[in-house]
């Protein structure tokens, strides 16, 4: 019993993919199930925000949340409530 349980309990975690920076997640790539973005096939959490605002700088202030999630199987993405009002749905 032992080296059965002793193969899980020092075996790293596997983690799908690490957060890097924030995606865009659009209406064409959320239906693309190679796109990885929440799509039906990934194990990752994913963490949607909803922006009502455009730009550059607007993202740049969700970075320092993307990095607390470095090491988490996370998925964070961002969506243009402007430019894909069906994903605000």
């Amino acid at each position: 019993m032992k080296k059965f349980l002793s193969t899980f309990a020092y075996a790293k975690p596997k983690v799908e993919k690490k957060v890097q920076s924030l995606e865009l997640l659009t209406a064409q790539n959320s239906q693309n199930p190679s796109s990885g973005l929440c799509g039906a096939k990934t194990s990752n959490l994913c963490l949607i925000l909803f922006l009502n605002g455009k730009g550059e700088a607007l993202i740049e202030q969700y970075k320092p949340l993307a990095e607390q999630f470095v090491n988490d199987p996370v998925s964070l993405t961002y969506v243009y409530t402007k430019d894909e009002p069906g994903l605000a749905k």
